[in-house]
């Protein structure tokens, strides 16, 4: 969402956040404790603040909303599936690249997990790196999925809101040029 790493947001009923343990001990959520005796937590989400609260990631996600909501949500979906053809089409183009899962634009979303014939993906990002082209590599905390695909690594680019086709460009030059 545009927002600092290390936020999230739980939304959940309140009967459901009543019935949870919380999963850490810290200050802040509870309101008695006493050595050898159970602790009275707060109530509902507060149970779960324990120690001192991401104020940072906090503003930053506040300030990443904000953001999101001035776009036009409607043209950003067109311009993301504008995206995800155009870079599906190119990827197709380059020999050796396999892309993994659909590869029909409208199956997916603006996310291109691929591998490279004869290249590791870590080797592929160094490689990327190196002309300024940015995305990740190795298990893509997916390895079972990876797996069933016979894989143990591939590499991953995305788009999104302030991506453009010049983008998908470099990154298709970056393979043709350096990589396969």
């Amino acid at each position: 969402m545009c927002g600092p790493m290390g936020i999230g947001v739980l939304w959940a009923r309140r009967e459901l956040l009543d019935a949870m343990p919380p999963f850490q001990a810290g200050s802040n959520m509870t309101h008695d404790v006493e050595i050898g005796m159970a602790p009275h937590f707060a109530e509902g989400g507060l149970k779960f603040e324990a120690g001192t609260p991401n104020v940072p990631g906090a503003v930053g996600l506040a300030a990443a909303i904000t953001f999101l909501e001035s776009l036009d949500r409607k043209a950003l979906w067109t311009g993301e599936q504008g995206l995800t053809r155009y870079a599906l089409s190119s990827l197709q183009q380059v020999k050796g690249v396999r892309i993994l899962g659909p590869t029909e634009p409208g199956e997916r979303i603006s996310v291109f997990s691929f591998v490279v014939e004869n290249r590791q993906p870590l080797e592929v990002a160094k490689a990327l790196d190196a002309l300024g082209i940015a995305l990740r590599a190795g298990d893509l905390a997916s390895l079972p999925l990876l797996k069933r695909m016979g894989l143990t690594a591939a590499a991953r680019a995305s788009c999104y809101v302030y991506s453009s086709t010049e983008d998908i460009d470099l990154l298709i030059g970056g393979l043709l040029g350096n990589v396969v």
